[in-house]
Order: C-alpha cells, then sequence, then structure tokens
C-alpha cells in the first residue's frame, strides 16, 4: 500500500509542476479561480487508514460489526474465544480474595509468642532452661516469616489476577478511531495467529487528507493553519475550504517540491482517492496573514523602538 501511495504522489508531483509553473507565470485555472490562484493537483485520502489484528492469537467467537458500519473510538469489533481464561481468572480471583492462610499464620505467631512469654517467666523461677528460651524464640521469628510468606503470596496472586484481567480485555479488539469498516479480512469461526497482517481495515473520510507537492518557491511562504481552496470536480462538483495541518521539514530533490497536507471537512461523505484541485489564493493568503498579525501584541506607542542603522539625521 505504501508503494503504491509513493508511486501516487511521483505522478502527482509531476503533474503539479506544471501547474505551478502555470501558476508562477501569473496565470489562471480556467473557470475555477481568480487571476493569481495558485493551483495543484493532488488525491484525496483518509486522515485516518489502521489496519487492526489481536496480539495474541486464538479463534474468533464474535464479529458484531460488518463491511461498511461506522464504529466508534473504544467499540468492540470482534472478540476472541476466552472461556478457559475466564476460568483461570476466577480461581485467581478466588486465591487473592483468601485470606485464610494469613489468618492461620498470625494465629501460629500469636501462640508462638504466648509461649516464649510463658518461657521467659519459668526461666526466671528457674523451672526452664536457656535453651528452651532460645527455643522459644526462634519459633516466634518462624511464625513471623511464615506469616510474612502468606502475606506476600496474597500480593502475587493479586498481581497475577490483574495480569489476567488484562490478557483478557487484550482478547476484545477495540476500534482505536472513528471511522468506518473498509475491509474484514477474517471472518468468526477462524483462527488468527502471528502469521495473520490484520483482522480488518479502519478507515475516517471525515476530515479528509490531501497530500499536496508545492515547489520550494511557494513552500516557503505557507504555514501551519493557513487556509486553502479544493475544489472536487468530478460527479458532483463541491468546492469546501481547508487549511494546513503539516508541512514536510525534507524536500524532494528530483521535483524541488515539498509535501503539505490539508485537512479539509467532508461532512458529504465524498470518497477518497478522488482527484482534486487545491488552490492558495493570494486574498485567503493575505487575510490569514491579517489575522496572524492581529495575535501578536500592539506594541506601546510611547516607546520609541530602537534603532539598528545609522543614527537618524536632523
Amino acid at each position: 500500500m505504501e508503494r503504491v501511495r509513493k508511486g501516487n504522489q511521483n505522478g502527482v508531483a509531476m503533474r503539479s509542476r506544471i501547474w505551478w509553473t502555470i501558476c508562477l507565470v501569473g496565470l489562471a485555472w480556467p473557470g475555477v479561480g481568480l487571476a493569481g490562484d495558485c493551483v495543484v493537483e493532488a488525491i484525496t485520502r483518509p486522515s485516518k487508514d489502521v489496519v487492526i489484528t489481536f496480539v495474541r492469537p486464538g479463534q474468533i467467537a464474535k464479529m458484531p460489526v460488518k463491511i461498511g458500519q461506522r464504529v466508534k473510538v473504544g467499540e468492540v469489533l470482534a472478540e476472541l474465544e476466552d472461556s478457559a481464561e475466564r476460568i483461570q481468572l476466577a480461581q485467581l480471583k478466588a486465591k487473592a480474595d483468601d485470606v485464610t492462610l494469613i489468618r492461620a499464620r498470625q494465629a501460629s505467631l500469636d501462640q508462638a509468642q504466648v509461649e516464649l512469654k510463658m518461657t521467659r517467666d519459668a526461666f526466671k523461677t528457674g523451672a526452664a532452661t536457656e535453651l528452651e528460651v532460645r527455643r522459644a524464640e526462634l519459633q516466634v521469628t518462624m511464625a513471623r516469616a511464615e506469616l510474612d510468606l502468606a502475606k506476600f503470596q496474597r500480593k502475587v496472586t493479586q498481581l497475577q489476577h490483574k495480569e489476567a484481567q488484562a490478557q483478557l480485555a487484550r482478547m476484545k479488539l477495540i476500534s482505536p478511531t472513528d471511522g468506518v469498516v473498509e475491509v474484514i479480512m477474517i471472518d468468526a469461526g477462524e483462527s488468527v495467529d502471528a502469521q495473520n497482517k490484520g483482522v480488518m481495515r479502519l478507515v475516517n473520510i471525515d476530515p479528509l487528507w490531501v497530500d499536496v507537492p508545492v515547489p520550494l518557491v511557494q513552500a516557503r511562504k505557507l504555514w501551519l493553519g493557513e487556509l486553502a481552496v479544493v475544489d472536487f470536480g468530478f460527479g458532483q462538483k463541491e468546492t469546501r475550504e481547508g487549511q494546513v495541518v503539516h508541512i514536510a521539514s525534507v524536500a524532494d530533490p528530483a521535483s524541488e517540491t515539498l509535501w503539505v497536507r490539508i485537512e479539509v471537512a467532508n461532512p458529504s461523505g465524498r470518497p477518497s482517492g478522488e482527484s482534486v484541485r487545491v488552490r492558495f489564493r493570494e486574498k485567503t493568503i493575505s487575510q490569514a496573514k491579517a489575522i496572524e498579525k492581529n495575535k501578536k501584541p500592539k506594541p506601546d506607542k510611547t516607546t520609541r523602538p530602537p534603532t539598528t542603522g545609522a543614527k537618524e539625521k536632523k
């Protein structure tokens, strides 16, 4: 897909150099814009185009969506068979909630501490030996260690329960974006593994993106947020206004162009892949510059700006 996209971009770039040459000599696009409009051909594409799959193997149990269905971010698109995982999760939850072993270890520690006290009292009256006292102290130490071990094992089980919950959540395919189900590659009942390239393809065509190859001499005059006019010329004609959302950092030395991305709203649901004409109009640029200028703080008229040249003549 990436090779096809690059091939289309190269073809568009060659045609665009012709249209930009027309623009630079001051001609207008016949029947489209005003004199001074800079026009370039381009092809629309989805603003989101993702192929999603499961991160673990399994058999698809549910596929609640269909091709062409609109989905929202966070919506469940497919589920793997998870009966065994749910049983394991229930077992871990029961172990994580159980405190019987901790209570038993605590009782053993309490008993050992009582016996130690009695042995020490007996040692004071000569009824117990020093060895018996040491032995009772050791029993308390062992009981305390067994209690700490029981608490640690419960904490480990709680973490295993959380891990099982995370693994169970991964058995659901969640939509990462708003969009439309364009392709379903695997149906319910089939298995997925590491060799599967994807389960389904999602695209979002509102807004659309238009990647435009702009000659460097013109690209230097553009900035993020600048307005542009996109003319849809096939089928039902439509003209919409978009704005620059990305300007590439690396130019194409062969065509001496720089890729600029235009984002344009698509409420009518036009399909991506259409050939369009993008215009950067002089009056639109002037209006955008005026808006940008108004955002800057106005200088204080009482303060004289510093001079950078020679002294002013009287």
